[in-house]
């Protein structure tokens, strides 16, 4: 049938349609043109009152009948509680061959320059179609469908399917309200031309309707839902008021980095086995969209997999109560398609329910081979898991779905349109749309590089290495360099404290080089210390270094910028709250000054710092941000205070893969969005360094530490004792200090030396044997739970010389795998921060990536 309804209605009345040995007619009423009724949550379409007919949009209707059946309309008044009202009552009457459709058009097909005017829904921003029905028998012909707007020119008919199905029950003589969700349907929606009621079959079928509209959320029932139920003083259908789609979504994975629910994803792996999962384009169940990548590697022992929040847990503030559960007691159909990379690899599927998800724990109900009757293919299959498999007899709040890899080996799987069904016959729609997240496709962004060995490229006699750098760095893509600035202080007698910058001729002429490359490059430096008061003379004579240097040299012999890694949280003291919020002041207060010199100066460089991805993430024992701070007359964390400050910033973002709860797309997430804002750049770092496994010695400290910010001598805080770096924990009712071991043997004394000055400022009293003891087993637990950390052997008092013999144990600090590229390919790493780059594309605050660092980035094999 042609579906052209817009021509065919302005030409006539009564029209034949092509259709081959039927006839069709079409009886057409248009209203004048109205301008839309839309407030910010949902568009009215139709409702009609006491008053008359009013279509909201201006558009008008039409009947259309094939074949021999028969399509008639009346506005039928009747009460609504104590109100009289009127509703559209459509006679259907059904015949061997045909069928008759209702249309409802969204803009005015009469308007005076013969145009359509603008009045059609963009589903993207009011995703919901909702109406009232009621029906003197069931309808088992009649079926609801959109028509689209294609292109300018075009439009299709797109069928949302039964009335029936979208119903708890069938359609009844009360009033029950539809509510479709068209984003599962038509996942590449667009505007909306028209709302279509298709009847069909030989039944004859009477239909009342009223209330037609599109919403942006299905958070109460719609006002002529309300009127019912506050007139009538009964809910709107038996049923309940909330009809139910016959999909429940979890997750397509074609937008957002969060399920449906608005919940989180990771993956797990413990004893020598793991598994990473991406978000990717490459392998996908239709046309457009992204699929879920698990790639897995498991080992005899050990266990890996993914797991998917079905509850909001993006939101820090959100409560675990029931709303926030998803119910499936009207969608008990678990559903997602799988393949797999080479056929033949399994999977567990595992569900949680509130209760088990307190234990962080699920409950199988098999593997998908035991649901699909066979091995997974490399083409894509449908796995429906009935919701009782799962144990859950009375309790169809569904928290946690787990994909489980319990057999040994390695492989990769694809997993793509989860959903919960009503039925499992219900089909779930492919993706159609190819650009669904609405991020730019590049696969690389421009990139910054650290570079701290300076020397090695300025040198004479570094020619050599100078062309291999410049070399790789048009490879790789790279367009800005942090280069370490070479540099003295020079203090003189009345405290002033003036730099200069080593070299300069050679640096200047590097600088050039890198011009010529098209790279940009920043001066950089960087020392825990260098944030607290004291220090900020000589980082403000860095700056005027910086200055000075870029007056007295060519355009492309200038730093672009200063780019400054000071990581504030390396020194002693900074594991206590209080004295992190100290100790941060002072690194505003520092940065504040470089931004308020270059400005003095009337500088053009641009000013950029490194900071932790968790400065506006980590949290305290009361569930609080840690970091939130009063600066200025203005509270928010410190990481926002940081981005109001300076032009740009690097995020040590230092994680090897891009999605989940603990990826480089969500640890960054809030700092470029509130850049975004701002009008900042943000640089998204990633690793590519390993240090090899460390001794550290702990001593038990004083948990509330000495007067004043505390360090080896009660007095300025610092990173380092003896040139020996600090490590802290504090957990609980202990608190650990420690310092890293140097590996030559005849450093020996000079480490025990530094610890016992260290234990002599900041360790506990002398205690008891049986304390000891206790304190002992408690930092043995602590370490146990920390994955930085590995064995635990207590202090022997005789490898200390003198009186003070301190308390504490010897452990190995390890890297984290997680934290670096190193062991990958450079193609592994392009593709995680392709998927990145996909996330963030969009945005002027992203400014890409920056690497640490050169050496051991160059070191990575290519595939």
């Amino acid at each position: 049938m042609n579906l052209d309804y817009f021509e065919a209605c302005r030409q006539s009345l009564a029209v034949r349609i092509g259709r081959p040995g039927a006839a069709a007619a079409i009886a057409c009423f248009c209203m004048a043109a109205m301008p839309s009724i839309a407030d910010e949550d949902h568009v009215s379409v139709w409702t009609f009152t006491t008053k008359g007919i009013y279509t909201a949009t201006g558009g008008g209707f039409a009947c259309l009948e094939a074949g021999n059946a028969k399509l008639k309309f009346f506005l039928q008044r009747e009460k609504i509680g104590a109100r009289k009202g009127r509703s559209l009552k459509l006679d259907y009457t059904g015949k061997i061959t045909g069928d008759c459709r209702f249309v409802v058009h969204l803009f005015d097909t009469e308007s005076d320059t013969g145009e359509p005017d603008n009045n059609r829904v963009d589903l993207a921003t009011f995703p919901y179609l909702s109406f009232m029905i009621r029906a003197e028998t069931d309808l088992p012909g009649l079926a609801v469908g959109l028509i689209m707007s294609d292109t300018a020119e075009s439009e299709s008919y797109r069928e949302l399917g039964s009335i029936g199905s979208f119903l708890r029950g069938s359609v009844s003589e009360s009033w029950q309200e539809v509510a479709i969700d068209t984003r599962n349907m038509l996942p590449d929606a667009g505007a909306c031309n028209a709302i279509v009621f298709r009847f069909a079959g030989k039944k004859n079928q009477t239909l009342y309707l009223n209330d037609l509209s599109f919403r942006k959320n299905l958070d109460a029932p719609s006002s002529f839902a309300k009127l019912i139920e506050r007139e009538a003083g009964s809910a709107v259908s038996a049923a309940g008021a909330r009809p139910a789609s016959p999909l429940l979504p979890i997750w397509n994975f074609d937008r957002s980095i969060v399920t449906d629910q608005k919940g989180f994803y990771n993956h797990f792996s413990a004893t020598g086995s793991s598994a990473s999962v991406h978000l990717v384009k490459t392998a996908r169940r239709g046309a457009g969209g992204r699929s879920c990548k698990i790639d897995y590697a498991k080992s005899a022992a050990g266990y890996c997999g993914v797991w998917f929040h079905l509850f909001n847990d993006s939101d820090a503030s959100a409560e675990r109560n029931e709303e926030n559960f998803v119910d499936v007691s009207r969608h008990p159909y678990l559903s997602f398609w799988i393949r797999g990379e080479s056929g033949g690899e399994d999977i567990t599927v595992q569900m949680a329910n509130p209760t088990m998800l307190g234990r962080e724990d699920s409950r199988p109900a098999g593997n998908v081979s035991d649901f699909l009757k066979g091995p997974v293919s490399t083409t894509w299959q449908e796995v429906v898991v009935p919701y009782k498999a799962f144990g859950y007899r009375d309790d169809f709040r569904a928290s946690c779905l787990v994909f489980n890899i319990k057999t040994a080996g390695s492989g990769t799987v694809y997993i793509d349109d989860m959903t919960f069904k009503a039925d499992a016959s219900t089909a779930v729609p492919e993706s159609a749309s190819a650009a669904a997240t609405g991020a730019v496709p590049e696969a690389r962004r421009p990139r910054a590089m650290w570079v701290w060995k300076v020397h090695e490229l300025i040198a004479p006699e570094k020619d050599a290495n100078r062309r291999d750098f410049f070399a790789f760095c048009e490879k790789q893509g790279v367009t800005e360099i942090f280069l370490q600035m070479p540099y003295t202080f020079v203090d003189d007698l009345t405290d002033d404290v003036t730099c200069e910058i080593g070299s300069p001729g050679q640096l200047r002429s590097l600088i050039a080089e890198a011009s010529s490359h098209q790279i940009r490059v920043h001066a950089l430096d960087g020392y825990p210390e260098f944030v607290l008061d004291e220090h900020h003379p000589r980082v403000l004579a860095q700056v005027r270094a910086i200055i000075d240097f870029n007056k007295h040299s060519q355009p492309d012999e200038r730093y672009f910028g200063i780019h400054l890694d000071n990581e504030p949280y390396q020194l002693l003291g900074f594991e206590q709250d209080d004295q992190a919020i100290m100790i941060l002041e002072q690194f505003l207060d520092l940065n504040v000054k470089v931004m308020d010199l270059l400005r003095e100066q009337k500088s053009d460089i641009v000013y950029g710092i490194d900071i932790p991805f968790w400065f506006d993430e980590a949290r305290n024992d009361r569930g609080n941000l840690k970091y939130m701070m009063d600066y200025n007359g203005v509270t928010q964390d410190v990481a926002k205070h940081l981005i109001d400050i300076v032009d740009n910033i690097g995020i040590m973002n230092y994680r090897n893969f891009a999605g989940g709860a603990d990826g480089i797309i969500r640890h960054g997430q809030d700092e470029v969005e509130y850049a975004e804002k701002r009008g900042k750049k943000i640089y998204l770092g990633v690793e590519t360094f390993r240090y090899d496994a460390t001794p550290v010695r702990f001593i038990y400290a004083n948990r509330n530490g000495p007067a004043g910010p505390p360090s080896a001598t009660g007095g300025t805080p610092t990173s380092r004792i003896a040139n020996f770096p600090v490590r802290a924990i504090n957990a609980g009712s202990m608190k650990l200090l420690g310092l890293v071991e140097p590996q030559g043997v005849d450093e020996k004394l000079a480490y025990n030396a530094a610890l016992v000055t260290l234990y002599e400022s900041h360790g506990v009293a002398k205690e008891e044997p049986s304390d000891v003891g206790k304190m002992d087993n408690l930092a043995q637990e602590i370490i146990n739970s920390d994955d930085r950390y590995e064995g635990f052997a207590p202090l022997q008092p005789d490898e200390f010389k003198g009186s003070v013999k301190p308390m504490g144990f010897d452990t190995t600090e390890q890297m984290l795998a997680k934290i670096t590229f190193a062991g990958r390919t450079k193609a592994e790493m392009d593709e995680v921060l392709a998927e990145v780059a996909e996330h963030f594309g969009s945005m002027k605050s992203f400014a890409g990536f920056a690497v640490h660092y050169y050496e051991t980035y160059a070191a990575m094999p290519d595939n």
